[in-house]
């Protein structure tokens, strides 16, 4: 089914997804589109003017027909963007507490999956990436080294 997420004033956005997919997955692949609309977490989506509060809720569940438009607010608050979001304003005034590295790699959600790149003409991209610790409240991912490309980036460091 296509999903189009539009925010005021913005191009819309289009995506390829299933019936069965939750709001969460749009979130994110809205993020990944539009990144400047700041984190999936801050997103609020709404429906024909109805705010959709269930992130695990599928598109089935909330009753999205084609031709239907999800409009998108940022922010903690369903800011539309235009003012900065509390926690961005407290980034802006300590930038170094915003990029602390506590906590653990996620196991579950979007953000807990592994991602296999394959066929790049730079092969050494060609791997597979693993969830890390999230880094300025962004979803990270490592690449897993192979047991050749660890060997080589050892006899690289002996030099």
């Amino acid at each position: 089914m296509k999903v189009v997420v539009q925010k005021a004033g913005s191009e819309a956005m289009t995506f390829e997804v299933e019936a069965t997919d939750p709001i969460l997955m749009l979130k994110c692949l809205t993020e990944s589109v539009k990144p400047d609309l700041g984190p999936a977490s801050e997103f609020h989506f709404t429906l024909k003017g109805v705010p959709l509060q269930d992130d695990d809720a599928s598109l089935q569940d909330v009753g999205y027909c084609d031709g239907d438009v999800l409009m998108v607010a940022c922010g903690e608050d369903g800011q539309t963007g235009d003012a900065p979001a509390p926690a961005a304003a407290a980034a802006a005034a300590d930038p170094v507490a915003a990029q602390g590295h506590s906590g653990v790699a996620p196991t579950s959600g979007f953000a807990a999956v592994q991602i296999v790149v394959s066929m790049c003409k730079n092969e050494k991209s060609n791997g597979v990436y693993v969830p890390a610790v999230p880094y300025a409240g962004k979803s990270v991912w490592h690449k897993a080294g192979s047991a050749p490309e660890e060997a080589a980036a050892g006899a690289e460091g002996e030099g």
